[in-house]
């Protein structure tokens, strides 16, 4: 390469990632619950570490071979000092940003956050709220102006309140990590086992990918 340098990241292989677990279809709401408090803790230890991940989409939501998730593409994410916020914007996925972001506001963690409440809309419906299936308005207008397309098919009034609450257009309003580890979405059994012991010590959803299969996913 000459005389330049160039940073490499070298990350383990996976099998794949959310968007190929789900194929077109919205997964049972038992499983999206365990993997969105997967990401939930994993992103919860992010900003424990002050950094924000900024591109949280399915696509960089990988599985191992276990059914456990791995955070992956730290491309756009962010270190912030103390009591600062990021005013670089990342060049992500506009489907998952929040509207600060766009409107090129300085930000911090809440935007995580927004693209949380993204989805496990998207998990558990396989639709973007965001997104206007019948094309008559754009994205960018849809997150920030208009009324969010929440979809009949949530499974119950708890996961509806918990996207809605990330989904605050206003940052400060907006729930924070901590608020969504203790929203009622994850008052279940499941959810406490998950909190109260090691993430390794838990069998995911299907213990490889050949799994898969058998759960119609694919």
């Amino acid at each position: 390469l000459g005389k330049r340098k160039k940073t490499y990241l070298v990350s383990e292989s996976h099998a794949g990632n959310l968007i190929a677990l789900m194929g077109s279809r919205p997964i049972a709401p038992a499983d999206a619950l365990f993997y969105v408090c997967e990401v939930v803790e994993g992103v919860s230890s992010l900003h424990a570490a002050n950094i924000i991940h900024r591109d949280l989409t399915p696509s960089n939501i990988f599985i191992d071979h276990k059914g456990h998730i791995i955070l992956s593409n730290f491309c756009n994410a962010a270190f912030l000092a103390a009591n600062k916020q990021c005013s670089t914007p990342p060049s992500a996925a506009i489907e998952y940003q929040a509207p600060e972001i766009l409107l090129g506001w300085a930000h911090d963690f809440a935007v995580d956050c927004w693209s949380l409440g993204v989805l496990l809309h998207f998990l558990l419906t396989g639709t973007n709220p965001v997104v206007d299936a019948d094309g008559d308005n754009s994205v960018r207008s849809r997150i920030l102006s208009e009324d969010v397309a929440m979809n009949d098919a949530l499974p119950s009034p708890e996961a509806k309140d918990l996207i809605e609450r990330c989904l605050e257009r206003n940052p400060v309003l907006r729930a924070s990590i901590g608020a969504i580890r203790e929203h009622d979405y994850f008052t279940n059994v499941y959810a406490r086992l998950f909190r109260s012991v090691d993430r390794r010590c838990l069998i995911g959803p299907f213990s490889d990918w050949n799994g898969v299969a058998r759960k119609n996913y694919l």
